[in-house]
């Protein structure tokens, strides 16, 4: 988004410098679809701000088993923020495709992942301990379960629900809890 030097844009009581705006311009740019073809194999993606990306379809585990008739009917959201296959109900944002092409990036986001999970199983482990529950004293979850999850397995809707029910709290409260523990920890 290119501004004149002398305006500035008024958001929310506030006043932002043209090149404030430019650079949140610039950073939303980065994670917009501009344009997006696809040949038998590959789908060639482009970026708002002109990075291209090339994805060997195989790279990607949603598009890995897509027929190959199917791969180039996507349609770009109004927005550019994914393309979506409606035959097969598949949406992929950039982040995706950056992940399947740079291993840089997928290295940050696993890292990121991990971390989260992580936290995620401590907190686990905070909660159930607030409320004098042991490992074994969760129904219709194993105890090997707990464990995992609680060293940062990601757990099955089903079973938070089985968590949230042996705590005696509905599954959002249960989450909320969980994530409130969570970022109380120092990172």
């Amino acid at each position: 988004m290119w501004l004149p030097p002398n305006i500035s844009i008024r958001v929310a009581e506030s006043i932002v410098s043209p090149s404030y705006a430019s650079s949140v311009a610039t950073c939303v740019q980065d994670h917009l679809i501009a344009k997006a073809s696809a040949t038998k194999d590959r789908l060639f993606v482009l970026s708002c701000s002109l990075k291209a990306f090339d994805v060997p379809f195989g790279a990607v585990k949603a598009l890995k088993a897509m027929p190959l008739d199917e791969r180039d009917q996507f349609v770009t959201a109004d927005d550019g923020s994914y393309l979506h296959w409606p035959s097969s109900d598949i949406h992929l944002d950039l982040d995706a495709f950056r992940y399947a092409t740079d291993p840089q990036w997928r290295k940050k986001v696993d890292l990121e992942r991990t971390t989260r999970d992580a936290r995620f199983g401590v907190a686990v482990v905070a909660v159930r301990k607030e409320h004098h529950l042991g490992q074994s004293d969760i129904k219709g979850v194993t105890e090997r379960q707990v464990r995992r999850i609680e060293k940062g397995s990601v757990p099955r809707v089903r079973t938070l629900e089985l968590m949230a029910r042996a705590h005696g709290m509905a599954l959002d409260d249960y989450l909320d809890k969980v994530a409130e523990k969570a970022t109380a920890m120092p990172v």
